[in-house]
C-alpha cells in the first residue's frame, strides 16, 4: 500500500521510504497502529480505538504517541502530515497529501509546524468567510447572523457554519450548547469565533480571531463527537483548549 513517498507491506509489517531508500521492520505496536489507521483510511480512529491494538504490555496513551511520532519521524517532513492529530482525541490517516502541504514542504529546506498549519487553516477559514461577506452567498453553506456574547471583558461575535440545511437542524441544538458553555466561562479573550462541522457531524472546527496590540491572533480547535455528540464540552474543556478562561 502506498503512503506518500512510503510503501507499506502489511502482512510483513515492513515500511519502505522510497525517497531515501530505506526500509523499517516495525515493531509490533507500530505495525498494528498503521495497519488500522491504513484499514481505515480517510476515518478518525479514536485514542481508544488505538490503544486496543497495542500488545497488553504496552497498551497506554505515552507508547500510541511514541508510535505516531516514530512512525512519522520514518516517513519523513514530506509525507509525515498524512498522519494527522485530532483535537488530543485521535489521529486520522488520510489518503493523500493536500495541495497546500504539498507546496509548503515540497519546497527544499521548507517544512511546516503543526502550529502553522492551525494558523494557516484558520486563516483560510476566515478568509471563506470574509468572500461570503463581500459576494454573493454560496448555496453550499449557510453562514448565519452574528450574534454576541456578552463578558467583563467586553462582547464576542459568533457564528455556527452549515454545510446544509439537514446539518443545521442536527447540529443547531450541539450549537446552543456550545454557546451556554462559553456564558459560563469568566473571560473570553477573542473578538470573534466560528464554528463548523464536518460533513458526518463527527469533527466540529472552533476558528478563533483576535485583534491586539500584538497584532492579528488565529487559533483553531478541532473536536471529536463521542457518544451523543459534542456534550462533553464544557466551561473545564473550553478552558483546557485555551478557548476561554
Amino acid at each position: 500500500m502506498q503512503i506518500g513517498s512510503c510503501w507499506f507491506d502489511m502482512a510483513s509489517g515492513q515500511l519502505s521510504n522510497q525517497e531515501n531508500d530505506t526500509s523499517w521492520k516495525m515493531p509490533a505496536s507500530e505495525h498494528a497502529i498503521l495497519s488500522l489507521l491504513a484499514n481505515h483510511r480517510g476515518q478518525v480512529l479514536s485514542n481508544a480505538q488505538l490503544i486496543a491494538v497495542l500488545p497488553v504490555a504496552e497498551s497506554s496513551l505515552a507508547r500510541l504517541e511514541e508510535a505516531i511520532d516514530r512512525l512519522r519521524f520514518f516517513m519523513g517532513n514530506n509525507s509525515a502530515s498524512l498522519i494527522e492529530s485530532i483535537d488530543d482525541q485521535g489521529f486520522l490517516l488520510h489518503v493523500k497529501l493536500t495541495r497546500s502541504h504539498r507546496f509548503l514542504s515540497g519546497t527544499p529546506g521548507r517544512s511546516i509546524t503543526k502550529q502553522q498549519y492551525l494558523i494557516l487553516i484558520a486563516q483560510l477559514i476566515l478568509l471563506l468567510l470574509l468572500l461570503y461577506s463581500v459576494f454573493e452567498p454560496s448555496t453550499k453553506f449557510s453562514l448565519h447572523k452574528e450574534q454576541f456574547i456578552q463578558h467583563s471583558n467586553g462582547e464576542v461575535a459568533y457564528y455556527p457554519v452549515y454545510h446544509s440545511h439537514d446539518q443545521q437542524v442536527v447540529m443547531a441544538p450541539q450549537f446552543e450548547h456550545l454557546v451556554n458553555q462559553l456564558h459560563q466561562c469568566d473571560r473570553l479573550d477573542w473578538d470573534k469565533l466560528f464554528c463548523s462541522w464536518s460533513d458526518d457531524n463527527k469533527v466540529m472546527s472552533i476558528g478563533l480571531k483576535k485583534d491586539g496590540s500584538q497584532g492579528l491572533m488565529l487559533k483553531n480547535v478541532k473536536a471529536i463527537a463521542q457518544g451523543r455528540g459534542f456534550e462533553f464540552v464544557n466551561k473545564q474543556w473550553l478552558v483546557d483548549m485555551e478557548i476561554c478562561s
